[in-house]
């Protein structure tokens, strides 16, 4: 049991400290490593560029709208009828409607 301990501590050991170990035996130096990144990188801004200059940038068709007047009528008697109610809740509760922490269900 122990023995299988330390053999195994010592497989994990080498293989934690593996890639750890500095490697200075590129094939290609590492300023061309670098820039190898650096243009991925700006290929793959080019590619989601052009991913939305192909699906996105345009105008939304369901954008906002002028109102219409029978539209802005019909609001406007929305909000008087609104405020009509309010205003009545309002007038009721100051006349013996609910008192403060009073709750009635219906």
């Amino acid at each position: 049991m122990i023995q299988t301990a330390i053999l195994l501590l010592a497989l994990l050991n080498n293989a934690t400290a593996h890639p750890l170990i500095k490697r200075d035996e590129y094939a290609i130096p590492e300023t061309v490593i670098i820039l190898l990144i650096m243009l991925g990188a700006g290929i793959c801004v080019c590619v989601g560029y052009a991913i939305n200059a192909t699906f996105g940038f345009r105008e939304d068709g369901n954008g906002m709208k002028p109102m219409t007047p029978e539209q802005q009528e019909y609001m406007a008697q929305v909000r008087v009828t609104n405020m009509n109610g309010l205003m009545a809740e309002g007038a009721r509760s100051h006349r013996g409607g609910l008192r403060r922490g009073e709750v009635v269900y219906d």
